[in-house]
């Protein structure tokens, strides 16, 4: 108990001392890159590489959002800075076309007109702007943009290696799952690669240097689930954080073993529970942190902003939306001609390896946890529906934790899981 209480302390204290870290780089350093970046991002919105496609739309929106934050130079120490999260506020001012968003401010401040007022963006951490900051040093936004897409393609490719060595039946399904994740355009997103680097990292953490062994304790998972979680709140800003939750927990229902359905499902819940004791206690330590530091009250401010994500409104509707409502708001976003063909054509190529290969007995205490795991995003939906549904352009990805969960079942039949755990 001590040991885990030890990282976990530890990776608090990490992720603080990082934020710190992040505003002693001198901001002349960035300067450069900012300005280059801003060319890029002049024309706002947002961009896509496959016009009707939202699959394949990149939130440049957020992106500048989070180059606006860091690139603040303000003369606040540096404590203040770290959890203040300032930002040039783009509220009152207008491109030529009269749009308005965090491109037109870093236009203006690499122009030099940055007598523009004060933001505030306290209620997340912003746990990437260690990361963004020190790439600035070097890169501007396209070259950051390549470097992660180029990062995340090598893991992912490394992932599914090691799963052709310890799992095979898990191969098929992960790359269901990358395709609904839609690396053309989630690669190429700084706003989503943050719990993408964290779910395939995670993954490969808990597969090399746990699930390989075959003495370690079940225990042993409650403390790294708390650390995922906390990690998702600390690098995120509500993008589709499900994933981080969702795909390490789908491969340890499928490397370790248990006794009974109660076991295997409890098991389960319990995992989500740490991983939400982890999600929700770092982000409320962040409000009372920040609270304390910068003497506004940010606890308030996120608890407003919390019950609009949560509640039942959206935009200008006037009816409350439905958690269904949510769910065909998001789905509409893959039921696109390829996404059902590709599918399609697996199903069909599973019906024939049926017909044609040795039935094998399925676990079905396994089945049961994967089934609970596919309806994590239904549940997320019905709690999240402001937002998941509002930012459907995005949230829509946390589907690919049912489609891993549920194409994992057949392959399991087909190969006939190895229960290598107990």
């Amino acid at each position: 108990m001590f040991k885990s209480i030890k990282y976990i302390m530890v990776t608090f204290f990490v992720c603080v001392s990082l934020q710190i870290l992040a505003y002693c780089i001198p901001s002349d350093a960035i300067a450069n890159n900012i300005t280059e970046s801003s060319n890029t991002l002049k024309n706002g919105g947002v961009y896509t590489v496959a016009p009707e496609y939202y699959s394949m739309r990149i939130d440049t929106f957020t992106d500048a959002w989070m180059l606006d934050i860091a690139a603040w130079s303000g003369n606040e120490p540096i404590l203040q800075k770290a959890f203040g999260s300032y930002y040039y506020d783009f509220s009152q001012i207008h491109d030529e076309v009269g749009g308005s968003g965090p491109w037109t401010a870093l236009e203006k401040i690499s122009a030099g007109n940055g007598d523009l007022p004060r933001g505030s963006y306290a209620r997340y951490w912003h746990g990437y702007i260690f990361f963004l900051r020190l790439a600035l040093m070097a890169m501007d936004y396209t070259d950051i943009r390549v470097i992660n897409s180029i990062l995340l393609l090598l893991l992912s490719f490394y992932l599914f290696y090691v799963l052709t060595q310890e799992k095979k039946e898990c191969c098929f399904p992960f790359v269901c799952f990358l395709i609904i994740l839609c690396p053309l355009s989630a690669f190429f997103c700084m706003a989503y690669t943050g719990v993408i680097f964290l779910s395939l990292i995670s993954s490969i953490f808990l597969i090399k240097f746990k699930f390989v062994k075959h003495n370690f304790s079940f225990s042993e998972l409650y403390p790294i689930y708390i650390i995922f979680g906390m990690l998702t709140s600390w690098i995120d800003i509500l993008s589709f954080p499900l994933i981080t939750l969702g795909v390490p927990l789908i491969f340890t229902i499928s490397f370790i073993d248990s006794t009974s359905y109660k076991e295997a499902i409890w098991r389960v819940l319990k995992l989500s529970i740490y991983w939400g004791l982890g999600y929700a206690g770092m982000w409320i330590m962040k409000w009372v942190l920040s609270s304390i530091i910068l003497n506004v009250n940010v606890i308030s401010d996120a608890i407003g902003a919390a019950r609009i994500r949560s509640s039942a409104k959206a935009g200008d509707l006037i009816q409350d939306i439905s958690t269904m409502d949510v769910i065909l708001q998001t789905w509409k976003v893959i039921c696109k001609k390829p996404y059902i063909i590709f599918y399609v054509v697996s199903i069909l190529t599973a019906c024939l390896q049926f017909m044609r290969i040795e039935k094998k007995a399925i676990d079905k205490k396994r089945v049961s946890s994967l089934l609970v795991v596919s309806f994590y995003p239904i549940a997320w939906c019905f709690l999240m529906k402001n937002h998941t549904y509002g930012h459907f352009l995005f949230t829509f990805r946390i589907w690919g934790i049912s489609i891993f969960a549920l194409t994992l079942i057949p392959c399991m039949y087909l190969s006939g899981s190895k229960k290598l755990y107990k």
